[in-house]
């Protein structure tokens, strides 16, 4: 080992007197000191050139530098592994979580986050005691540092330059010797210990770290539990109020069912009565079979007569031709004459079974008659204004008539409008699976033979599967549309027999209630009683009408929001969540978006995906357009229900000052002021009245269960349309992957890229595998679920149009006596009489 004079001398043998350059005596030198820029690379404060184990230092160094480098990228890497499985587990473990609590009762899941909440408490607090030890260790580490080196600083001195002669310096030398290699060995064992320490404080500071992440997860999972927490308490408290909502729905079940049952009852007894006319009918029809027999066979005779004119006078072509247009004469006037035949037979029976009836009540009105007293003028007067109030009561409803009327025909625009924009929708699906097959059958790329044959055949299989499920649903369509007519044809005809049966009841009403008969006076009272509490029900119904109503336009405008807000994050997803991926998703990852480019659309698909929206929304708006009609006509009908109920109220009253002379004279009043036989009482005619009060308060209450049904089946329509959709949608999205598939098949540049991309990531391509099976799955699934929900659609559509169409027949007031006397007697009927509904006087 040198001296420090002697590494401080030049080579001429001078001394230098500058002791910033000298060695330590303990073999630490500044000019080999890794740390030190300025003499770490030199041989000596003032050479140029290297020293062979400087440059290899520098070269270990660096070698120590890059190999550091690698580990760190290995190390982010595995973190970020670590975290995307950490991050995929975490969700997997909430979805699992979820899908327990929502069998769970309320016990279970407080418990379930009691401990949920103390397991994350005891790890937070675990995280915080490991890194309180960890900081005390780098703490002391710290401090013995600094210790060693004020020790370091208290035992290495440099010696001072002195003039000792050279005799005296070589026996110090010796000396020296020992005591530096005593030194030495002592700074060499505190040189390896601080190597120690420091290679300690690295590994502290990687667990360190660790510690830190490992808080940050447990600190994110405690706010997961409580977040899960507030979730459960939030699906708990709407579980509780779809219990009750579903009960307080039983309950109006039943009632609909107990009044449903009555109903049916009614019903039964029509039926009857109309088996009973339906047996009438077929007598009468069997005989008009055997008169059209004895004509037909008449006018076989006249062809053979004809033809043997013919095969006699051949010559005379001229008397033939007219002899042929004479029998054409003769057959038109004989379907003439058998369709007069016809209605005049059902006139003549409808006439008869009248007859029949007037004769039975006029027999009962005289027997009544006969008993009776005679009334005093103030009675007469106060029957006379009750005439009065019929009559005005006949003129309002002939004008509610011609309105409903209107109403029907408006109706009946509206329903051919969406028969045809049905017919349009239809198109629009058969030409969008049609351009689907085109797609499907276009070949996109030349791939080796077994791989192309392989292609093609799962190509052509998977083409042949989706063309024989189309066929399929087309012949279901077929059925469904044929079945949709009959029951049109059927409703219409139930609607003529309703309109007939409700002509024949108006007359029949007028009848009795110009009929003159006479009630005792209990009965009436008891009658006025009855009144008070139907028209107190019926306030009662109608209020709640007016709270359906409003609580169905509240749902309604929360539909249509909720369906806003979902094509609004329609739009926003459906660029990244169909978009093929060649890599995993790393959700969590630092990686640019930039790498995520997707194919152009071509423009055909993109103008026939913008067609079908169109046609879609101008589908949606015109069922809008048809329930906001129909509760037009309900608001509309609804002023004269209440006026049905509330005039003939203030009719009954009797009046406190009455005159003794009437306002209009009876029609039936001699000049002399003597009335004949037939005595019309007030009793009679309260009667009739509370009569057709109740048969009013059926129609509104039948009304009012109708209007039910259509919000519940406006409801299911809107809820329907959302999820169409909502499945629209994800068929264009399905499209546009396929087709973004097989442009990039065309493209021969993607195989390259594809193939540089998956080989990083080749450990998980039977993953990838398999989550491509998996979606393959689910896009089949949703596609039938799509053709699900467009049928639901469809029917129910249909039954809100059927609906509709119910709802303005049911809702047409009566005809008035002049054109229900015109309706029954046949005379200038444009149209064949119709079957009358018996049983509903």
């Amino acid at each position: 080992m040198t001296s420090a004079r002697e590494e401080a001398t030049v080579e001429d043998g001078t001394e230098i007197s500058d002791h910033s350059h000298t060695d330590y005596p303990l073999g630490i030198s500044r000019h080999s000191s890794l740390a030190s820029s300025r003499f770490s690379s030199r041989i000596s404060w003032c050479s140029g050139t290297r020293d062979v184990a400087q440059s290899l230092d520098e070269f270990l160094r660096k070698q120590r530098v890059i190999r550091y480098m690698q580990e760190e990228r290995e190390r982010s890497m595995r973190s970020k592994l670590l975290r995307e499985e950490h991050d995929a587990w975490v969700h997997f473990r909430n979805c699992e979580r979820g899908e327990r609590l929502t069998y769970m009762s309320e016990q279970e899941v407080a418990e379930l986050l009691q401990r949920e909440a103390e397991e994350a408490t005891r790890e937070s607090n675990g995280a915080d005691q490991r890194h309180q030890q960890a900081t005390q260790d780098a703490l002391q580490r710290r401090q013995s540092m600094a210790r060693v080196g004020r020790r370091d600083e208290d035992t290495v001195l440099v010696p001072p330059k002195t003039e000792a002669p050279v005799d005296e310096a070589r026996r110090v030398e010796p000396r020296e010797a020992s005591e530096k290699s005593g030194i030495m060995s002592v700074a060499e064992h505190e040189r390896c210990l601080i190597m120690q320490l420091q290679q300690g404080d690295e590994g502290l500071k990687v667990k360190c770290t660790q510690l830190t992440g490992e808080l940050e997860e447990s600190r994110g999972a405690v706010a997961l539990a409580q977040r899960s927490q507030k979730c459960a308490e939030d699906n708990l408290a709407r579980e509780k109020e779809k219990t009750q909502r579903e009960k307080i729905t039983a309950q109006s079940r039943k009632e609909t069912n107990g009044k449903l049952v009555n109903e049916l009852a009614e019903l039964q007894q029509k039926l009857t009565a109309m088996e009973r006319e339906k047996k009438k009918l077929e007598a009468a029809k069997l005989q008009a079979v055997r008169d059209v027999a004895q004509r037909e066979e008449e006018l076989a005779t006249l062809k053979r007569h004809n033809a043997e004119l013919v095969a006699q006078h051949s010559a005379q072509k001229a008397a033939a031709e007219d002899e042929k247009r004479r029998v054409d004469l003769c057959r038109e006037e004989l379907k003439v004459c058998q369709d007069a035949l016809k209605r005049e037979q059902a006139a003549r029976g409808n006439a008869e079974s009248q007859l029949e009836a007037l004769r039975e009540q006029a027999k009962a009105l005289e027997a009544k008659v006969a008993a009776a007293r005679v009334p005093d003028p103030q009675q007469e007067a106060k029957n006379m204004r009750r005439l009065k109030a019929v009559a005005d009561d006949a003129r309002m409803a002939l004008a509610d008539l011609l309105k409903e009327r209107e109403a029907r025909e408006r109706a009946e625009v509206v329903v051919a409008e969406t028969k045809a924009a049905l017919a349009q929708e239809q198109a629009a699906r058969e030409k969008a699976e049609k351009d689907l097959q085109v797609a499907l059958a276009t070949p996109t790329v030349t791939l080796p033979q077994p791989q192309r044959t392989e292609s093609n055949l799962k190509r052509l299989a998977e083409a042949e599967r989706k063309v024989e499920e189309m066929r399929k649903a087309r012949n279901r369509d077929e059925v469904e549309k044929a079945a949709l007519r009959r029951a049109m044809q059927k409703l219409q005809k139930d609607r003529d027999n309703e309109a007939a049966a409700r002509a024949q009841f108006e007359q029949l009403a007028l009848q009795a209630v110009g009929a003159e008969d006479r009630v005792p006076r209990e009965e009436v009272v008891r009658l006025r009683r009855e009144l008070q509490a139907s028209q107190k029900k019926c306030d009662t119904a109608r209020r709640e009408t007016l709270a359906c109503q409003q609580n169905a336009a509240c749902e309604i405008e929360s539909l249509k929001a909720w369906c806003k807000r979902l094509q609004g994050q329609l739009l926003l997803q459906s660029d990244d969540e169909f978009t093929p991926r060649t890599v995993m998703p790393t959700p969590h990852s630092r990686t640019p978006r930039t790498g995520r480019g997707q194919m152009p659309k071509v423009p055909a698909v993109a103008q026939r995906q913008a067609d079908e929206k169109a046609a879609s929304d101008q589908r949606i708006d015109e069922l809008e357009a048809d329930v906001t009609q129909l509760r037009e006509g309900l608001e509309k009908t609804r002023p004269r229900e209440l006026w049905s109920f509330t005039e003939p109220a203030k009719v009954s009253k009797p009046s406190s000052a009455c005159t003794t002379e009437p306002i209009f004279p009876s029609p039936k009043t001699s000049a002399n002021g003597t009335r004949p036989k037939l005595v019309k009482e007030p009793e009679a005619e309260e009667k009739m009245l509370v009569e057709r009060l109740e048969c009013l308060g059926g129609e509104s209450a039948e009304t009012r269960s109708k209007y039910k049904d259509l919000i519940a089946s406006l409801e299911q329509a809107e809820a329907a349309r959302c999820e169409a959709e909502r499945q629209v949608a994800a068929q264009r999205v399905l499209i546009e992957e396929l087709q973004n598939k097989e442009s990039s098949l065309h493209l021969p540049a993607m195989g390259n890229r594809v193939t540089t991309l998956s080989e990083p990531i080749a450990a998980s391509s039977n993953g990838n595998m398999t989550a491509l099976g998996d979606r393959i799955k689910e896009l089949e699934r949703l596609l039938i679920e799509e053709r699900a929900a467009r049928e639901t659609a469809e029917k129910c559509a249909e039954e809100l149009r059927k609906d509709g169409s119910t709802l303005a027949t049911e809702a047409r007031p009566l005809a008035t006596p002049t054109e229900a006397r015109f309706a029954t007697s046949g005379g200038g009927a444009k149209h064949k009489p119709q079957k009358v509904k018996g049983g509903c006087f």
